[in-house]
């Protein structure tokens, strides 16, 4: 299994994410109720009274709609049947239309749509931490993967190492035969093979763990046995670091997120100080009839167009500039942290940068080292068989071997999980939507 395939099974398969995925659910759920604040709403209406020996009846259908101005329209369609004592019926059906709108306090889309701008915002936060989410399962896969792929290589080295300690320890024990060891010799090449058997149960044990860790990851059975690639190393070798710093600040999503925030702030500010206006509300409508509901009654027949208006008095709006002077601190602290995150994306671009060059570096002189012990190993042996060195020279420089060998596994694991790192801090591990990313002056 290739790293990409298991990389691939993990955001599929692995249950936390699933879970966090599902959450997306509720905070879409919280837009459409937001949204449905707007819809039509259709209220039927009846109503029956009697007034000495005349019934008056009165039924229909209203439709109304919020607007983004702040206001509401509604029509409505009625019919009223008023029963007269001596049986006689007086029909009479009409038809009204109305528009309310608020002229300074809660006035405008900014206050209207308030809700459905929040609701968008909390949605907007949710997909960005199951992005991150994603982002983080991947390093986890990522270490998990290498991890068992450095093992299994131990394992096969731990393995040859055995093999030729028991080869020393064979000849060792016919040199004594003749003359050209000691008992000393032995006992020392014995004491090697006893602890390099030790290290291959112990690097057995971790590779079991570290394969179930991998399994669970991608969401399969942990007694799952996975079968490792090498891993080429991301190559940033030639990445300069102010494009680095410009990829990272166009891409990271906790950089977006603040700059949402100082967006979403800006805005509950802009509400909190229309709650300063006076309150005034506007009403126009038209109603027809056919003639005066009723016999006497001081509204004319026909109807006609109204106007009205409306408003508060009395209010000391003290609640308000509370509210403003909290929208006006919540603003100043989403500033500065807009100013804190691009910061730290800096420094994480800058240290992730250095780590990556550093881990090449290091990767680099432990492949030297291991080719320097590997060719002391081989010269040791044959000054062992040609009887110019003893069997102490040889496990030494098996020891020397298998350390290095372990740090040159180690330096290359580093380099991929360093790279991988590196390129989540720049925010291209997984590349974010254009919705997600960060979308402000503010940069």
């Amino acid at each position: 299994m290739s790293l990409q395939t298991a990389i691939n099974l993990a955001l599929l398969q692995n249950k936390e994410l699933m879970q966090t995925g599902i959450l997306l659910t509720s905070n879409q759920a919280d837009l459409d109720i937001a949204d449905a604040d707007f819809d039509i709403k259709i209220q039927p209406t009846f109503t029956e009274q009697r007034v000495g020996g005349t019934v008056l009846k009165n039924y229909g259908l209203t439709l109304s709609k919020k607007l983004a101005t702040g206001g509401q329209i509604s029509i409505g369609a009625t019919r009223g049947d008023t029963i007269l004592p001596d049986g006689v019926l007086i029909v009479q059906p009409a038809f009204s239309i109305s528009v309310q709108q608020p002229l300074f306090r809660n006035a405008g889309p900014e206050v209207a749509l308030n809700s459905i701008h929040a609701a968008e915002s909390a949605l907007l936060q949710a997909r960005r931490k199951y992005a991150q989410a994603r982002a983080a399962l991947v390093l986890q896969v990522v270490d998990a993967y290498t991890q068992v792929h450095k093992l299994d290589e131990q394992l096969k080295l731990d393995s040859l190492t055995i093999e030729q300690i028991s080869e020393l320890s064979r000849i060792t024990e016919e040199y004594v035969l003749v003359g050209r060891a000691k008992t000393l010799d032995v006992l020392r090449t014995n004491f090697e093979l006893d602890e390099a058997q030790s290290r291959l149960a112990a690097d057995k044990l971790e590779y079991e763990a570290a394969q179930s860790s991998l399994a669970e990851l991608m969401g399969m059975h942990s007694d799952a046995s996975i079968e490792t690639q090498a891993v080429p190393w991301p190559d940033f070798q030639n990445l300069d670091l102010n494009e680095a710093e410009r990829v990272a600040l166009s891409n990271r999503l906790d950089y977006a997120q603040a700059l949402q925030d100082y967006s979403d702030a800006t805005r509950e500010l802009d509400v909190a100080q229309n709650q300063l206006s006076p309150g005034v509300d506007l009403t126009l409508g038209y109603q027809r009839f056919s003639s005066s509901p009723l016999p006497g009654s001081s509204v004319s027949s026909g109807g006609g167009p109204t106007i009205g208006i409306s408003s508060e008095i009395g209010v000391s709006y003290s609640a308000q500039k509370a509210a403003v002077r909290k929208a006006e601190a919540q603003l100043e602290a989403t500033r500065i942290q807009v100013e804190l995150v691009k910061e730290q994306v800096t420094r994480d671009v800058e240290q992730n940068i250095y780590a990556y060059q550093q881990a090449r570096t290091v990767d680099s002189i432990a492949e030297r080292a291991a080719a320097d012990a590997r060719a002391r190993l081989q010269l040791a042996r044959e000054l062992f068989r040609m009887g110019r060195a003893d069997s102490f020279a040889v496990t030494d420089a098996a020891a020397a071997v298998i350390a290095a060998q372990s740090a040159s596994l180690n330096a290359d694991v580093e380099v991929v999980q360093v790279g991988y790192k590196l390129s989540a801090t720049l925010g291209t591990l997984l590349p974010p939507s254009k919705s997600l990313k960060p979308n402000s002056g503010l940069q």
